[in-house]
């Protein structure tokens, strides 16, 4: 699901595509590989943006890095009240962003602060 959103994500009309991604909680075992498998994906190279937040979030960091993405498009953040201050800093006018993580990541919160 996540790498089908990232696919629609760059293909949208926008000054600048950005992705805010965090954990997948439901994946027990699978965790670490399937984040992997995320930063690993083309269409990660081609945000402008990659914002991150959570555990098993730094391993798409991680394959992100190892597999070419400019580590100046990559923020990873432990905090999610830090990644919401930083998020609405660096937004402009006419970006897109996509915003997905599981539930319990209260993903929601950054949502409504954003559209304040």
């Amino acid at each position: 699901a996540v790498l089908s959103a990232l696919n629609v994500l760059i293909k949208y009309p926008a000054k600048r595509r950005i992705a805010v991604l965090g954990d997948i909680l439901e994946l027990e075992n699978f965790s670490e590989s399937i984040h992997r498998q995320i930063g690993m994906a083309k269409v990660i190279r081609e945000l402008d943006a990659l914002f991150l937040l959570g555990e098993s979030a730094k391993y798409i960091k991680e394959s992100a890095l190892e597999n070419g993405m400019q580590a100046d498009k990559i923020f990873y953040f432990e905090d999610r009240e830090f990644l919401k201050q930083k998020l609405k800093e660096f937004l402009q006018e006419g970006d897109v962003v996509l915003i997905k993580a599981s539930n319990a990541m209260k993903f929601k919160e950054i949502v409504s602060a954003l559209k304040v």
